[in-house]
């Protein structure tokens, strides 16, 4: 990851991926906002190593969904235990994930109802 962010904090832009009408999500490089400046920077100065992985192969929320919340807590429950990420999840499968966390909360020790 840090040749990336070196490559990003030289250019000023970072890559987001956009929807074109009918065409698939296409990388197109932006400024970069000030809190991405912050992330990279801090990559860099890390003595931990990030892999770089490339988002556009794995799964995306519909933009009908607004699940973002729920997208990140999976992605970083596989990476946490090292799975691999699914190349397409539905919109039951995000319904039962939910369901599944909130249980999990619902049961820890610290939980107050």
């Amino acid at each position: 990851m840090r040749p990336k962010a070196q490559v990003f904090l030289e250019s000023r832009k970072i890559p987001k991926l956009v929807k074109q009408r009918q065409e698939p999500l296409t990388p197109i490089p932006e400024e970069m906002s000030p809190n991405e400046e912050l992330t990279l920077n801090w990559i860099l100065r890390s003595p931990y190593q990030f892999p770089f992985e490339d988002d556009i192969e794995y799964a995306q929320q519909s933009s009908s969904l607004l699940d973002c919340g729920m997208f990140i807590m999976f992605y970083m429950g596989k990476i946490a235990q090292g799975q691999p990420i699914p190349k397409s999840v539905d919109k039951n499968f995000v319904n039962e994930y939910r369901a599944k966390y909130i249980t999990k909360l619902r049961h820890h020790r610290q939980y107050v109802s």
